[in-house]
């Protein structure tokens, strides 16, 4: 902050199950539920927290740091609390600039994507000049400049913060992994023809929570059969696994706020066609390819490059639908994702998620993930999991 300039940073966060939580559990062990909140960081001073009236003391039971007040604009406008007192969004701000000692005119955001467009208005007009005077429980705050000067994006800045793992972070993280490989050893034994995916799926949290999960990154997936395999993303459903199906399994655990990822395919009573052992093999070579390249001082697109060059050899380049590689941490699946054109610099005590996928084939599609942190001196495994053709 001090390098950019920043008066103070902005950070949003509610419970969207898969990226809302993760930059403030990252920040203050936070994750909002039911009511959102805006968590501001001064330059001086502790962070101030604006939510609702029902989450304020759920704030103060759960966050790690940070002063939390009941904010109209976070309230639901349809409900009476009559043990609270929300104070307007204006007096939070100056609240705010009590801890940092003058007037904001220079903010940064986080994730501007993800944040309400009326909230976005009122720091607009700070960063403008304005205030958020006018705000209301609607949201629509009277400071809605249109200015960028003082509003500046901190996004590359946060993710690459975010990206080099404490040894705290990494010894989490390994936990993670392993309520992750228990979820999927109990998924492996619930698999059966007749047996509902849902089934499955509960098995696999089942055994998870039992070891100290306390949610999912992303909901669990259990594909079988092709419509159910072929798209990238599934949940699972109520079909029933038949004999001679392929079934996906992908679990990402949640433990402490951070996450671990592993995805497996099986097939259930039956032979793989000759198309799926070949789809398998190719995706478990590539990742072995891009794993030989993930050290400190590669260059991301290098390391996409060496699992790309197997698939187009084996000419399943068109099935590899997404780039799969990323670092892990208070989200499933968080920047920096290294790309083909990536200029990124693996750094040590990164933590990535080497993710392998080959979908929209007329057999289905399937995923092999496994974990990995940056080491001095080469890639550590996170998991013991085999890796094995169909």
């Amino acid at each position: 902050m001090a390098e950019q300039e920043l008066d103070a940073l902005v950070i949003y966060g509610d419970d969207r199950a898969v990226f809302g939580p993760a930059n403030t559990r990252w920040l203050v062990d936070y994750a909002p539920h039911f009511e959102s909140v805006c968590l501001v960081v001064p330059a001086k001073g502790v962070p101030q927290a604006a939510t609702g009236a029902e989450a304020e003391s759920f704030y103060r039971n759960t966050a790690r740091a940070g002063q939390v007040h009941a904010v109209a604009d976070f309230c639901n406008p349809d409900e009476e609390y009559p043990y609270a007192k929300p104070i307007t969004f204006d007096a939070f701000l100056q609240r705010v600039e009590g801890e940092l000692g003058k007037k904001i005119s220079r903010v940064g955001v986080i994730e501007e994507i993800w944040i309400p467009e009326w909230l976005l208005k009122i720091w607009r007009g700070v960063a403008d000049g304005g205030s958020a005077t006018g705000s209301s429980a609607g949201g629509l705050g009277a400071g809605a400049g249109a200015g960028a000067g003082g509003f500046v994006p901190f996004d590359r800045t946060w993710y690459m913060l975010k990206a080099i793992k404490s040894p705290a972070e990494i010894a989490v993280m390994k936990y993670a992994y392993q309520l992750a490989e228990a979820g999927l050893e109990a998924g492996v034994g619930a698999i059966a023809a007749g047996v509902s995916e849902r089934k499955v799926a509960a098995e696999i949290e089942y055994a998870m929570r039992k070891l100290g999960s306390e949610g999912s990154g992303i909901d669990t997936i259990v594909g079988s059969g092709v419509g159910n395999t072929q798209p990238i993303l599934t949940r699972a459903t109520p079909k029933r696994i038949a004999a001679g199906e392929l079934v996906l399994l992908t679990i990402a655990p949640r433990f402490e706020g951070y996450h671990a990822a592993i995805g497996r395919p099986f097939m259930v009573d039956g032979v793989a066609s000759p198309s799926m052992v070949h789809a398998s093999k190719t995706a478990i070579e590539a990742g072995e390819a891009i794993v030989a390249k993930l050290r400190a001082g590669a260059v991301a697109k290098d390391v996409v490059a060496a699992g790309l060059d197997v698939f187009r050899r084996e000419g399943l380049i068109e099935h590899c639908v997404y780039s799969g590689n990323h670092t892990i941490g208070t989200a499933e699946f968080e920047p920096p994702i290294l790309t083909s054109d990536s200029e990124l610099v693996l750094q040590e005590n990164m933590v990535f998620s080497v993710d392998v996928p080959i979908f929209f084939t007329e057999w289905g599609g399937l995923r092999y993930e496994d974990g990995y942190l940056i080491t001095a001196s080469g890639p550590e495994r996170l998991n013991s999991t085999p890796t094995r053709p169909l």
